[in-house]
């Protein structure tokens, strides 16, 4: 229900006259002195006792209002002279006291609505709390928030901890951005970047990096090859033209400080000219006829691994005092036997064995015999 509009009152309700006789029907008075008379719209009553009538008057121009009849009381003629005042009327009293049902009723509504809404934001409020109850309790809805002013976008507002704050947060982009990994960190400022963020991908090949790192998220599988053996075998070796070897390396990661291996077998000292040295190997090779010496010990003579198949052996030796001497041509088997006491049966079982000879004599074990084979 809307509330009655309610008029201002004069003190003392000082009063005034009519200038001139009305009917039951005019719509406009005539006062003698509109002093003390509020201003329009307002009450006014004509006459004192209980025939008087209450008019509302709208306007006033100069002592002549327009007025509203019977707007208490019924319409009537009253004559000049008849008593206008101010007085406490009973529409002031019905207005005033339904206006203010109205506002119970209305306030109570409104608190109830009130202390809901509190307990919405986390403060339990009950709808018949005091007003000053709800107060502190508006005032604690903001004190639990954790947000500051660096949480906060710069020039926005926001409640918190019971006061009002202005962000600090400051905007570094607006819009979208791209990053491009490089070889040195790239730090973004702190602050709101409203656009879109794009950090560009790295493809790396996973066979480029050494095992046990990784570059963008891409582990190695590089063997470290140099971790696995100083002296690394290669995979394969081929000799170019002039004076190069070029030996492959297994694939994989190498130090600089490690070796790549590949055999050969016959590059060896005997199998290079005397003085000609390759890498760090130096030839004693003496070019003609292919011959070898040696010593062996006991009564059975083997000696084998010799670099070309021997044709002629000369064996001989010494004990106590006989000294004896063969010269055994192995692919004629012609045989000579000397000595301080010759026998032809001192030497026998002579044989050719790849690379080598053999042969047994009947002497004591002991004996240390020297020997020359010639190709």
């Amino acid at each position: 229900m809307a509330q009655l509009p309610m008029y201002p009152a004069v003190v003392n309700s000082p009063g005034t006259e009519l200038a001139a006789a009305i009917s039951a029907s005019d719509t406009t008075i005539s006062l003698v002195s509109v002093t003390g008379i509020p201003a329009a719209p307002n009450l006014l009553t004509i006459g004192s006792d209980e025939t008087a009538e209450t008019i509302r008057y709208t306007a006033i121009n100069e002592k002549t209002l327009t007025v509203e009849r019977a707007f208490q009381s019924v319409a009537k003629s009253w004559s000049a002279g008849a008593k206008v005042a101010r007085y406490f009327t009973a529409y002031d009293y019905d207005a005033m006291r339904q206006n203010i049902a109205e506002t119970f009723t209305s306030v109570s509504s409104g608190k109830t609505e009130v202390a809901a809404a509190i307990t919405d934001m986390g403060q339990s409020t009950g709808s018949t709390a005091e007003f000053a109850v709800m107060a502190t309790n508006v005032r604690n809805i903001s004190k639990d928030a954790t947000a500051t002013a660096a949480d906060l976008r710069a020039g926005k507002t926001m409640y918190s901890g019971g006061a009002k704050k202005t962000g600090s947060l400051p905007v570094q982009a607006t819009g979208a951005q791209t990053i491009t990994p490089g070889p040195t960190d790239i730090v973004k400022s702190a602050g709101i970047y409203d656009g879109p963020i794009t950090v560009k991908g790295v493809p790396v090949d996973s066979n480029t990096v050494l095992v046990g790192n990784s570059i963008a998220g891409t582990a190695g599988a590089m063997p470290n090859r140099s971790a696995e053996n100083y002296h690394m075998p290669g995979a394969a070796a081929e000799l170019a033209s002039g004076d190069r070897i070029f030996i492959k390396p297994i694939w994989g990661y190498y130090d600089g400080q490690s070796w790549v291996s590949y055999p050969i077998p016959n590059l060896r000292p005997e199998n290079l000219r005397d003085g000609i040295q390759v890498l760090n190997m130096t030839g004693i090779l003496i070019e003609g006829k292919k011959f070898a010496t040696g010593k062996y010990t006991g009564s059975n003579i083997h000696v084998a691994g010799l670099s070309f198949p021997p044709n002629r052996i000369l064996v001989w030796g010494s004990y106590g005092d006989s000294s004896y001497y063969m010269d055994n041509f192995l692919q004629a088997k012609r045989h000579y036997y000397f000595g301080s006491t010759p026998s032809v049966s001192l030497f026998s079982g002579f044989g050719y064995v790849a690379n080598g000879f053999t042969c047994s004599t009947n002497e004591n074990s002991n004996i240390e015999w020297s020997w020359e084979a010639y190709a």
